[in-house]
Formats: structure tokens, sequence, C-alpha cells
């Protein structure tokens, strides 16, 4: 029995790790998006609200897309959410970021700027911090908020910027695009002012 659980507790770590999306990243590189530039928003029991403030640009993020939840037993990745749609199209994305986490409300779907903040330029497969926005199997396509500009020709109409973070790369699809995307949402921090 006793080498069955020393079993058990070495191969947890493992067996959690298998699960997480592990990030390729060049030692010779400096990290953009440090552990250190952001704040996990605990709650009373110290454990992560799923929310996380960035200090560098003041900015409050969802640790994990919509429609997944970080683990309940360890706070290592996102899984999804019973019932819930983790991908999606781009109308039903800005209506989605309409709701309330964690009792607050003003959520929304990031511009290209705000998203393209997270991207780790040190690392792929996925470009962005893993500890602090922990990943399972949502590498890809994340919406923004950010039509492309239309030239006077009418190219790029309809098209909306998308960051894709398998490689941290910023692109514009059609608004309409059957292939759905994930959605991460950022609120302003009503704190960062507050005295």
């Amino acid at each position: 029995m006793t080498q069955r659980r020393i079993a058990l507790c070495l191969a947890l770590p493992l067996l959690l790790l298998a699960g997480q999306s592990q990030a390729i990243c060049l030692d010779n590189l400096q990290a953009t998006t440090p552990d250190k530039r952001f704040e996990v928003i605990k709650d009373q029991d110290g454990k992560s609200t799923g929310v996380v403030r960035d200090l560098a640009t003041g900015l409050m993020w969802t640790q994990c897309p919509v429609g997944y939840q970080l683990d309940a037993t360890f706070g290592l990745f996102c899984e999804a959410t019973d019932g819930e749609t983790t991908s999606f199209d781009w109308q039903t994305a800005l209506s989605t970021a309409q709701g309330t986490v964690q009792g607050k409300t003003g959520w929304r779907v990031p511009n290209i700027k705000e998203l393209m903040s997270l991207v780790e330029r040190a690392c792929y497969n996925p470009a962005i911090n893993t500890t602090v926005f922990p990943l399972d199997n949502q590498i890809g396509r994340y919406w923004t908020s950010t039509p492309l500009e239309t030239n006077p020709t009418g190219e790029n109409a309809g098209r909306i910027w998308v960051v894709d973070f398998l490689a941290g790369q910023a692109a514009g699809i059609p608004y309409d695009d059957p292939d759905k995307a994930y959605l991460r949402l950022v609120r302003d921090d009503d704190t960062a002012s507050a005295p």
C-alpha cells in the first residue's frame, strides 16, 4: 500500500504536466511577459479567482478562455466547463463578453493592441505565459474587437484581427469565418487609480 502511494505521489506531477501545454522558449531571449508582471487575484483561501491583473498595462484578464475554468484541484490548467461553448464566431464573442466575471462587469473583447500585449515573444507553442495563463488545448486563434482597416479598393472589408497564440502572430480573418476562435476577456482595472 505504501509503495502505491509513493508511486502515485511521484507520478502525479508528471500526469499534471502531461495535460498542460509547455511552451518552447528560447533561452537567449528575455521574457516579454514575466510572471512578476502579473498579479493573480486570489480569494480568501488563497486560490485563484480566475482573474489576473497586468501590472504593466493596468488591465484585468480572465486566466482561462470563456467556457473554461481553472481545474478545481490544483488550478494548474484550464478545463472545459460542462455545457459551455468554448469557441465562438465573432458576433457571438461580442455578445458573450457582456457578462459578469467574479462579480465584476465591464468585461469586453480585447482590441488587437491589448491582446498582443499578452504574447510572449521568447516562446512559441504557445506564445503566452503559461504560468499566469494556463492552457491545456486552447492554443490557437483568439478574437479581438478590432476590424482591419479597409483600403480604397475594399480589401480587408469585413475582416477582424485575431491573435494566434501558437506562434504569437496576428492575422485578419472574415468576421463570419466558419472556423471559430477562442475568447479571452479583458476589463479596465478599477483599483488602478485608487489611493
